[in-house]
């Protein structure tokens, strides 16, 4: 009965490593470059931007980030307000 118990453990384990550590990273696994980061935040603060129709406040609350960091990126990417 103890060597079943055992057996299975040693096999439990084996699945936990398996997917917790795959061997090859996933592309969903693997960061997005600086450009598509950049990207991706200068649409989405454009986004913001177009349903507070042009007020950083807004856009700041639904981007929960500071007015000023919504300041600093449209000037940084240059987002017409």
């Amino acid at each position: 009965m103890l060597q079943g118990n055992i057996s299975v453990v040693n096999n439990f384990d084996g699945l936990i490593k398996s997917y917790f550590m795959p061997q090859a990273a996933s592309p969903l696994l693997t960061r997005p470059s600086d450009e598509r980061m950049a990207a991706y935040e200068k649409a989405a603060i454009q986004d913001a931007l177009a349903k507070s129709r042009g007020n950083r406040k807004k856009a700041a609350q639904i981007l929960g980030i500071s007015e000023a960091t919504v300041y600093r990126k449209t000037r940084t990417y240059q987002i017409k307000v």
